[in-house]
């Protein structure tokens, strides 16, 4: 059986907090949503659920990440200049 501490809580919340907050790097500011971790409101009733298939990125949010990082990883690639190995 799994103990619950205060300290195991605070790294739950620090690790959906970090996801929430790189979510916004991939989404933009402006990427609430009514549910899943990109929810704007976080409460306390919500986190004491601990649901966690409530706190993961919701399709749309995963699919518009997934295409971001494709282009921008297509971006660097055709940026890269080749690299001349010894003659």
């Amino acid at each position: 059986m799994w103990r619950v501490t205060a300290s195991a809580l605070a790294d739950v919340l620090l690790g959906r907090a970090m996801a929430h907050e790189i979510g916004h790097l991939l989404l933009g500011a402006n990427s609430h949503s009514l549910n899943g971790i990109m929810r704007g409101h976080w409460s306390v009733h919500e986190f004491r659920l601990n649901a966690r298939i409530d706190m993961l990125f919701i399709t749309e949010h995963s699919r518009r990440m997934k295409a971001r990082l494709a282009e921008q990883a297509q971006t660097a690639q055709a940026q890269a200049k080749p690299v001349e190995l010894g003659r």
